[in-house]
């Protein structure tokens, strides 16, 4: 029952997740694209200043994954980039807006070509209409990138690492539970066909009941809290491993310094 409870809550946060994120990765594939369509037209002085080659550094970057979403001939899914692969695509599309704002004066060239003027104003449709109505030039690229940044990546980048967070504890309740019903259904036959001292048998029968307890616990206590609560054991688990580490250190230190003093002596 707790094993199905747990697959159930689970099928519901990803069906949450899904909700939330789908719309967020069609426009993310719209943008790919424009950025692929955009990246055949910028055309960048013959020698780079610093500015201009981080910014082309980016849109080349960024391109690629235009180039496989155009290949597949579909958008990318839920699961197709994790929390922190998002988080370092969000943060790279946001530096083409940076790093265009610092070009004074803007020395790249855009070559028109309206042949696919209906294809790229989909997908500028997609991330918001106000940009149909704008020049297509290379300015247009900066303000594409700074609205998707603002208003479509952060209002969905908590949820991105909450839906992680959250599938690393089912995760975890999942192995606890397959680990105390292995533990039983040994124990059970072990008690089938081997004569185990009683006491033994009190002592399983115990663990038996803790392993029950905590798995009903799992399931009643907030999931919020028992990430917050592992989070923090981590945490105090790496301070005390810090301070073992530095004890060790000094400990060592002074062992050399000791030894060095006395073949000095000697």
């Amino acid at each position: 029952m707790v094993f199905v409870e747990i697959g159930n809550r689970r099928n519901r946060e990803n069906d949450r997740h899904d909700m939330i994120v789908t719309p967020f990765m069609h426009k993310l594939s719209a943008y790919f694209r424009f950025i692929m369509w955009s990246r055949g037209r910028i055309r960048y002085p013959k020698e780079l200043n610093q500015i201009e080659q981080e910014f082309k550094l980016i849109i080349d970057k960024l391109s690629k994954y235009g180039g496989k979403i155009i290949m597949s001939g579909g958008d990318y899914l839920t699961d197709s980039f994790t929390a922190n692969e998002l988080y370092n695509i969000a943060f790279d599309i946001n530096n083409l807006w940076y790093w265009h704002d610092k070009m004074k004066p803007c020395n790249l060239r855009w070559e028109s070509n309206d042949f696919d003027g209906n294809y790229i104003d989909q997908e500028l449709r997609e991330i918001n209409p106000v940009f149909v109505e704008l020049a297509h030039d290379a300015a247009l690229v900066p303000k594409v990138s700074s609205e998707f940044y603002v208003h479509i990546y952060q209002p969905i980048e908590y949820e991105t690492f909450r839906h992680e967070a959250f599938l690393r504890q089912y995760a975890i309740h999942t192995r606890f539970v397959s680990f105390a019903v292995t533990f039983i259904l040994v124990l059970l036959c072990c008690m089938l066909f081997i004569q185990i001292p009683s006491i033994v048998l009190k002592i399983a029968t115990v663990i038996i009941v803790i392993l029950l307890l905590i798995s009903l616990l799992l399931l009643g206590i907030d999931i919020k809290k028992q990430i917050h609560l592992r989070n923090k054991m981590i945490e105090l688990t790496d301070k005390f491993k810090k301070r073992i580490k530095r004890s060790i250190n000094r400990k060592a230190k002074w062992l050399s310094s000791n030894l060095k003093a006395k073949k000095d002596i000697v």
